[in-house]
C-alpha cells in the first residue's frame, strides 16, 4: 500500500466525516489516482452523496465509480448501485443489484432489499428477510451494527402493524 495514497485517503474521510464533501472528494481522487483501486468505492459514495446535496449531475459519476469498483472484484459496488437506484426509485435496477452483491456472499444487503420491499409496499416479505438477522451474526456474515439496524427496523414495522 503506498503511504502517500494512505495519508490522502486518511484526510479524505476526515472531510467525509465533517460533511465537506468536496474536499473530501479531491483527497479521495488523489489517493485513487495514485494507487487505482484503493479507493474507487469511496470515490463513488462522495459523488453519490455530492449529488444529493448540489444535483443530480454528479449521480452519473458515483455510478461509473461504482462499476469500477466492482470490475476491481469489490462486490460492495452493486449494493451501493442497488441503494443508488432505489433511492431513485428505479426499484427493478435496484433489486437486480441487491441479489447480485447476496448471491456474491455481501449478505448484510438483505437489509437493503428488505427496504426496498417496504417502499415497495411489500410488507410481509421485508419482514420474512428482515427475521433473518435474528440468527448469529457470526453465522450470518454481518455486523453487529447490520444486525442492531435490522431487528430495530423490524420491531418498528411489526409496532406500525399493531398500533
Amino acid at each position: 500500500m503506498n503511504k502517500k495514497a494512505e495519508r490522502n485517503f486518511i484526510k479524505a474521510d476526515k472531510y467525509l466525516e465533517l460533511n465537506k464533501l468536496k474536499k473530501a472528494l479531491k483527497y479521495f481522487l488523489k489517493a485513487e489516482f495514485i494507487e487505482k483501486g484503493y479507493c474507487s468505492l469511496n470515490v463513488g459514495y462522495t459523488y453519490d452523496r455530492y449529488a444529493w446535496k448540489v444535483g443530480n449531475k454528479y449521480r452519473k459519476k458515483a455510478k461509473q465509480w461504482y462499476e469500477d469498483t466492482i470490475a476491481n472484484n469489490d462486490i460492495t459496488g452493486y449494493a451501493n448501485l442497488g441503494c443508488m437506484y432505489r433511492e431513485a426509485y428505479k426499484f427493478k435496477k435496484s433489486k437486480k443489484m441487491f441479489k447480485i452483491a447476496i448471491e456474491k456472499g455481501d449478505n448484510e444487503v438483505v437489509l437493503e432489499l428488505a427496504k426496498l420491499y417496504l417502499m415497495e409496499g411489500k410488507i410481509k416479505k421485508a419482514i420474512k428477510l428482515l427475521k433473518i438477522f435474528k440468527g448469529n451474526r457470526l453465522e450470518l456474515n454481518i455486523s453487529e451494527g447490520g444486525q442492531e439496524d435490522a431487528i430495530k427496523l423490524l420491531r418498528k414495522i411489526q409496532k406500525d402493524m399493531y398500533n
